[in-house]
């Protein structure tokens, strides 16, 4: 079932990129914007997968008297919480990535990523060798 629900995730992600990818091209909005319910089917499928507090939530609700109203209400704003979470932890990094991205020119003249600023300096450290100091 696992399994079923990844395939579903990641056939709906593949779909959403291509119409993004359409949308950069082609700039039809309109198209982008009838295919965004499958992100409210992409969620659904996504909360059916472990790690979503589907074990408390059932557990806090079967051991208290909330009837019904309160049920759904717990259950909409432990969504709400999740959505928000997650949309505030790509919002702020967003700067991150950006800074991520540039590409510093190096010595000699071509660009190199961050990322392999701190593997060259280790290359470097690694491949250094003191020099004999004169004897007197």
């Amino acid at each position: 079932m696992f399994q079923i629900l990844v395939e579903f995730q990641r056939t709906i992600y593949l779909a959403v990129g291509e119409q993004i990818r359409l949308l950069s091209v082609g700039g039809d909005w309109l198209a982008f914007i009838g295919f965004l319910p499958m992100g409210i089917v992409f969620g659904a499928a996504h909360a059916l997968t472990p790690g979503h507090s589907k074990a408390v939530l059932a557990t806090y609700l079967a051991g208290s008297d909330a009837k019904l109203p309160r049920g759904l209400f717990v259950s909409i704003t432990l969504s709400f919480t999740h959505v928000m979470t997650a949309v505030l932890i790509a919002v702020l990094s967003l700067p991150l990535v950006s800074i991520g991205q540039r590409r510093p020119r190096s010595a000699s003249g071509g660009y190199q990523s961050w990322a392999a600023r701190p593997n060259r300096c280790l290359d470097a450290l690694a491949r250094f060798e003191p020099r004999p100091s004169p004897q007197a």
